[in-house]
This record gives C-alpha cells, sequence and structure tokens, in this order.
C-alpha cells in the first residue's frame, strides 16, 4: 500500500510470509515507480534466501543436505553463510553451533506433547551435533555424522535483511525499514525522524519495555 509523505517522497510497503513468518519491506522514493521495482526486488531477495536456508520449504537447499547429507556444487550465497557461522563457531568455542538441529528437533516433538524429552533421547541428539563435523567448500558441503542436520535460523534472517538492505540502496532507495526476521533500516522514518523499534515486554503482550532508535 502507499503512504504520501509532507515531502516529495512515495512511501510504499510490503507484507509477505517468509520464514515462518510475517515479513515487512516499506521504502520510500520520490518515483513511485521505482519504489514499487525496489520493493520487488526485496521480495525477490528473500525467497533466494528461503529457497537456499530456509527449513520451512522442504525443497530448499538446506533442507536437501540435511535429507542427504551433502550437497554438491553449493551456491555462494551458502557457502558463504556456513563459513561465517562455522567462524564464529570457532570463535565462540562452540557456543553458536547450527548443527544444533537434531537437538531442536528432539525438544520440539517433546513439546508437542507437553513434555520433556527423555534423557535417552537428548544424548542420542547431542551425538549428531558438533560443528566441527560440518565440513564446508565451494564444491560441496557434507555432514559427517549420522542424524546430523544444520538450522541457520539463528543467521539465516540477519543475512537475508543485510542483503535486501544492500539491493534497495543499489536501486536508488535512501528510506527504507526491513524486517527480514531480524530488522536493518535505511535513512529515516516517514517523519524525518530516525527509525524506532519497540521491545516487547516478555510478560505482557500489550507493553514496551523499551524503544531503540
Amino acid at each position: 500500500n502507499a503512504v504520501q509523505g509532507d515531502d516529495a517522497l512515495q512511501w510504499r510497503d510490503r507484507l509477505l510470509l517468509g520464514f515462518g513468518t510475517v515479513l515487512s519491506v516499506r521504502v520510500a522514493h520520490a518515483d513511485s515507480r521505482l519504489a514499487e521495482r525496489a520493493l520487488d526486488a526485496a521480495v525477490d531477495t528473500i525467497r533466494h534466501v528461503e529457497a537456499q536456508m530456509s527449513l520451512f520449504d522442504p525443497g530448499s537447499a538446506l533442507s536437501r543436505l540435511n535429507r542427504e547429507g551433502v550437497l554438491l556444487r553449493p551456491h555462494p550465497d551458502l557457502v558463504a553463510i556456513l563459513q561465517l557461522a562455522q567462524s564464529v563457531s570457532a570463535r565462540s568455542q562452540g557456543a553458536f553451533d547450527v548443527t544444533v538441529q537434531p537437538l531442536w528437533q528432539v525438544f520440539e516433538q517433546a513439546a508437542s506433547r507437553q513434555a520433556l524429552p527423555s534423557p535417552e533421547a537428548v544424548t542420542a541428539a547431542r551425538a549428531a551435533v558438533g560443528w566441527k563435523h560440518l565440513s564446508v567448500s565451494n564444491d560441496a558441503i557434507r555432514l559427517g555424522r549420522p542424524g546430523m542436520g544444520v538450522t541457520l535460523n539463528g543467521i539465516a534472517q540477519g543475512f537475508a535483511a543485510d542483503l535486501v538492505r544492500r539491493r534497495l540502496q543499489a536501486s536508488g532507495i535512501v528510506h527504507a525499514l526491513v524486517n527480514a526476521g531480524e530488522w536493518t533500516s535505511l535513512g529515516d522514518s516517514s517523519h524525518r525522524q530516525p527509525w524506532l523499534l519497540g521491545l516487547q515486554d516478555p510478560r505482557d503482550a500489550q507493553a514496551l519495555i523499551s524503544r531503540l532508535a
């Protein structure tokens, strides 16, 4: 939809479903047609990241890797994000680990029964977790242990937001707010002020505990 600003800028908004939630992109430009084309490009960028990294898409490259244990000739963006993840794992001594997916699945399955997983199930899942057993190169991505799986839910949305931001800039957009599961922005809001994000109170869905410019 469109929003007319106080100046010559034409504001345009786009809502879409992605990464299992509702995403949004808001941009401004004096040329409304350019703004709409920029939104189209933003959506294409998000869909590209989903096709590589989303666990909500059974046909994504990541889903295929988890099923088959190997992905040949991976897309450079998938290689880049996994190499970044491996670097963070090394620097954090494994506190961040994208191979945690088997453990996540065990807890998710138990939660569907309103229970906790058994100690045996947790031990078995942990045996399949370990970032050092994930091999990443331009030629192939391989899972080195049986039952391994990768989740990029802790990093793919920020990667998508950064890609969208760069693509909007390349399209000539100066003012934008991007929610690709993580937030980023360009320029100012329609009120000619810095963009403000509210931090929701975890104990009260109707309250904010802080605001972040």
